[in-house]
């Protein structure tokens, strides 16, 4: 990922930083790297609407892909925001742990809860322009403006899914379905069973992400009195839930294939299967006293995700 050098963390601390310096540091808030996931979920939609015989719209496409993003970098930001006081004492991955800035001062939290508040406003204001120039159907603003404000609950007060025990649940179908239904939706302004068994796919395949996300941050979410899964379980108990989470996607597949929803090729997916095993091994190593896998184990978790992605888009592609 990129970072910020000594001397540009060094300058936003101070009041000489510069626009492009301060631009930067948002950047490094929304945590580009991140839109790789909902790049290809989008995608996922847009294939499956191409899949349907209707004719693929490349400007509507990308338009569409631009609200995606900045639905995103508004539930990035927002996260990081409310989440900062736990970030202070987390063990920070690639890919948990928040992106730093807040925590080392780059930007003000009010810097940030602005930039979210613009991403949000952003999102929003382009699923009207898409809805009005491309006449793409009355569940065009709705779809972008729930997928936004969804990665908001998350982490805000006073909702604040993350400490309800159920919160990884919901916005492991939040962040899967709102790009799937919006790529799918804005080509073809309608929403198919088949459609809807590819959000459920992918959301079943994302929650062990989130649940694997959570073990490098165990001792700063207790610390900071997060209630998630992991602190409301504990290790041991997270880790089997892990374990199973991550091999139930694969008969969800199997299931949807022999039922009619998916195709065939979907079969693909199981490339992924040996390395779902190796982190659900690595998983059930994990003790709370000493959590070095646990960096292991996110990581794994998200090639699994990535991959199967990947994967899915090229089994409909070539189908």
């Amino acid at each position: 990922m990129c970072a910020l050098s000594d001397a540009q963390a060094g300058r936003l601390r101070s009041t000489s930083a510069t626009l492009a310096e301060k631009a930067w540091a948002m950047v490094l808030l929304s945590r580009p790297h991140m839109f790789v996931a909902g790049a290809l979920l989008y995608s996922i939609g847009v294939a499956l609407a191409n899949s349907t015989g209707v004719s693929f719209r490349l400007t509507l496409a990308a338009t569409g892909l631009v609200a995606v993003f900045f639905g995103q970098i508004s539930g990035q930001i927002a996260n990081d925001f409310w989440d900062r006081v736990g970030d202070m004492r987390s063990r920070r991955t690639f890919f948990s742990g928040g992106s730093g800035v807040l925590v080392n001062g780059l930007l003000t939290p009010g810097a940030a809860l602005r930039g979210a508040l613009v991403s949000c406003v952003i999102a929003v204001l382009l699923g009207f322009a898409i809805e009005t120039w491309f006449s793409t159907g009355l569940l065009t603003v709705p779809i972008i403006l729930i997928g936004t404000l969804g990665g908001w609950l998350y982490s805000a007060v006073p909702i604040r899914l993350v400490s309800t025990g159920f919160g990884e649940v919901v916005v492991s179908g939040i962040v899967s379905f709102f790009p799937i239904m919006a790529g799918f939706y804005l080509q073809t302004g309608t929403l198919t069973p088949e459609v809807l068994s590819a959000c459920v796919l992918m959301a079943v395949f994302l929650f062990p992400v989130f649940l694997s996300v959570e073990f490098p941050d165990y001792d700063a979410d207790k610390w900071s009195g997060k209630r998630n899964l992991l602190v409301r379980l504990g290790m041991r108990s997270t880790a089997r839930l892990y374990t199973s989470t991550m091999l139930l996607p694969y008969l969800i597949l199997l299931a949807f294939i022999y039922g009619g929803l998916l195709e065939r090729s979907a079969l693909i997916i199981f490339a992924t299967l040996p390395f779902a095993i190796l982190g659900s091994k690595r998983a059930l190593a994990l003790s709370e006293p000493d959590l070095d896998g646990a960096g292991f184990v996110t990581l794994t978790s998200m090639v699994v995700f990535v991959m199967t992605m990947a994967l899915f888009l090229f089994s409909i592609v070539m189908n």
